[in-house]
């Protein structure tokens, strides 16, 4: 019977190797302790060797290379599953260059639409006054371009009263917010 540190000596290795192989080999149950100390029986002791001999590193290296090529195989399939998502974002990314190219047509057919009707109202203004009329006189109603583009017809605003026509009687008192100052 042989503690850890004992085998280890034996075998010239690490006790943390030997307590790994006694893990990898599924002892631990059946080790017994002596005070703090883990002791090892023949059974055991053999078993133990025998994972530390020559021939059963061969057997590890085989057993090590086989989940190498399970992950070499799960990492060609994300790279096939990647590969895939990217095939379709590039479709994607055609159907916008696309949508994009057709919208820019449209805001270019609207923007000489508008030039033209901004024109055509130029002219408009320039007919009523005249080609004696003075140049420095108001123009009519301004259209609101946001509204002029929609489907509803356009509102001219309101024209305000101008100052010498008469009005609604304006107070001449100045009115204050705070109470204390009226009279």
């Amino acid at each position: 019977m042989k503690t850890v540190r004992q085998l280890a000596d034996d075998l010239g290795v690490s006790k943390t190797a030997v307590m790994k192989q006694i893990e990898n080999l599924g002892l631990h149950s059946s080790l017994r302790k002596n005070g703090n100390q883990f002791v090892i029986d023949e059974a055991q002791e053999t078993l133990i060797k025998q994972a530390f001999s020559p021939q059963s590193k061969t057997k590890q290296t085989k057993t090590e290379n086989l989940p190498v090529f399970d992950i070499v195989s799960v990492l060609q399939k994300t790279i096939d599953t990647l590969q895939g998502q990217l095939e379709v974002k590039d479709q994607q990314l055609l159907e916008k260059d696309k949508q994009i190219t057709s919208l820019s047509a449209a805001l270019e057919n609207t923007t000489k639409a508008l030039q033209a009707a901004q024109a055509l109202h130029a002219g408009t203004i320039q007919a009523q006054l005249g080609p004696g009329a003075d140049q420095s006189q108001e123009p009519g109603p301004v259209i609101d371009v946001a509204a002029a583009s929609s489907s509803e017809p356009a509102q001219e605003p309101e024209a305000k009263a101008a100052p010498d026509e008469p009005g609604p009687e304006v107070n001449k008192r100045k009115r204050h917010w705070w109470p204390w100052q009226r009279r």
